[in-house]
């Protein structure tokens, strides 16, 4: 069975229920986004292969660094949602 790897994404848009119904929030690289009050920027969107290979579950991560330390954490996770990825993400966000 052929499958095709996700990687190089640069911006991650959830849909509110289906695509086509309107976007519910947009995660893109570089950008710039708020967590109780502190300021992050996005770092990583990856899909989680092991959560989708070992429970059946598609999973989107989203990863944000600090820009002070650039610490990376795992910020935010979709299951199942209705999603449109773009991806070839620019050299300069890379």
């Amino acid at each position: 069975m052929d499958r095709e790897v996700v990687d190089d994404i640069y911006q991650l848009t959830v849909f509110n229920k289906v695509i086509g119904e309107g976007s519910g929030f947009v995660w893109k690289l570089g950008n710039t986004y708020r967590v109780n009050q502190k300021r992050f920027i996005c770092s990583k969107i990856m899909r989680d292969d092991n959560s989708f290979y070992f429970t059946g579950v598609a999973c989107w991560a989203i990863y944000l660094k600090c820009p002070n330390t650039d610490e990376e954490f795992r910020h935010m996770d979709y299951e199942n949602a209705a999603v449109e990825i773009k991806r070839n993400a620019p050299k300069h966000l890379i």
